[in-house]
């Protein structure tokens, strides 16, 4: 028998929905001023993944991690111009953000990416920068492999598992040392890697010693004991003894590390001045930070 389909439907609408809606026209609005502003500062364009903490961040200010990014390069240009002419490392590259953004002031940029989905991304963001090479492998201090277990509210939150029996994709594990033939020109390692930074900067050994690069990286408030970690104190037995950390400061001498703090030191800015300091350390407080700069000695 033949349906009839001429007929009206109704499908309601929840309260809940309607409420959500009220929130998602104004959202949807901002964000739509928001791109064309990105367009119109030539911000590059990148294959993301949806509903990923980076992309987010990427829809919101244009570049991931942008303001650390510009007060560094800032800084670098204005005191250490000459390391432009060597080549920059990004070990985890993800899907080319910090890559892109290395490749408009250093001569070379080399990315290293595992995760087999995530290195295509990379490729395609990375087509057209004739000075990014991006290899799709895993950086630690030795040679095998390993499985990459994923985080898909943040997929460069994905980290190496040395477990088969977890979820995840096999992928290939090099030494940077292995890799680098010209050791003494690597003038930058960045260097985000979900807990194997130790691993990479041993591995990097040679490669460090003879470039004495800047070398960016991230800790965890778990990864400190009394005001020091093991990735800072390997850098230390490499001769750094100066790192950079980035704060973003008000006339007051405090900082907000709980959401609704960080909330209510933003509503301080719409009325007092704030800025980024770049802060020249030797100790580094037991904190999050998301960007570190170890500095090498002249």
């Amino acid at each position: 028998m033949k349906k009839n389909s001429n007929f009206n439907i109704q499908i309601p609408i929840s309260r809940m929905k309607s409420l959500e809606e009220l929130f998602k026209a104004p959202l949807r609005y901002y964000l739509h001023m928001l791109s064309r502003r990105h367009l119109n500062n030539k911000e590059n364009q990148l294959i993301i993944y949806s509903f990923d903490h980076v992309s987010h961040m990427i829809n919101l200010d244009g570049i991931y991690e942008k303001d650390h990014l510009d007060i560094f390069f800032y800084w670098m240009n204005k005191y250490h111009k000459s390391y432009f002419d060597k080549c920059a490392l990004d070990i985890g590259a993800n899907i080319g953000n910090h890559s892109i953004y290395f490749s408009k002031f250093f001569l070379k940029v080399i990315g290293f990416e595992p995760h087999p989905r995530t290195f295509k991304i990379l490729s395609l963001n990375t087509l057209e920068n004739k000075n990014i090479k991006v290899l799709n492998l895993a950086i630690s201090n030795t040679s095998n492999t390993a499985y990459i277990s994923e985080n898909p509210l943040n997929m460069g939150g994905s980290r190496l598992v040395n477990n088969s029996n977890q979820k995840g994709f096999e992928v290939s594990v090099k030494r940077i040392d292995e890799i680098i033939d010209n050791k003494s020109n690597i003038g930058l390692i960045k260097i985000d890697t979900e807990g194997f930074e130790l691993n990479v900067l041993k591995g990097a050994k040679e490669t460090i010693l003879e470039s004495k690069p800047f070398i960016i990286f991230e800790q965890q408030v778990d990864d400190f004991t009394n005001d020091t970690s093991k990735v800072i104190e390997q850098l230390q037995l490499f001769k750094y003894k100066k790192f950079g950390i980035i704060k973003r400061k008000s006339i007051f001498n405090f900082s907000f590390s709980s959401k609704i703090g960080i909330l209510f030191s933003r509503l301080l800015g719409l009325i007092f001045t704030e800025k980024y300091e770049l802060k020249m350390v030797s100790n580094i407080p037991k904190e999050y930070y998301p960007f570190i700069i170890a500095i090498p000695e002249k």
